[in-house]
């Protein structure tokens, strides 16, 4: 069964709302301000503007360990986009 984001916000908010780094351990919840996926096969796994969801993380966390690259999680940390940016952004 596939495994995704869930959304939130526009792709187009969440890319021009502030951010912070969040461990993508701890990001559940949080809304995704950048791609974030597995390489292979290189798609994303949650999108900007979706929010992080346990089941993705999960994913995610679990392909790196069977050797997988991450993308949009350099350095174990994701961009969150600010909820209320996200959210009140002119769309």
């Amino acid at each position: 069964k596939p495994v995704y984001g869930q959304p939130f916000a526009s792709l187009r908010a969440a890319a021009l709302a502030r951010t912070r780094r969040v461990p993508l351990k701890d990001a559940a919840g949080e809304i995704s301000a950048r791609s974030v996926g597995a390489y292979p096969p290189g798609s994303a796994i949650v999108a900007p503007g979706e929010r992080f969801t346990v089941a993705a993380i999960d994913f995610l966390l679990r392909t790196e360990s069977l050797g997988a690259q991450l993308f949009g999680a350099e350095g174990g940390a994701v961009e969150a986009a600010d909820k209320e940016d996200a959210l009140h952004a002119l769309i």
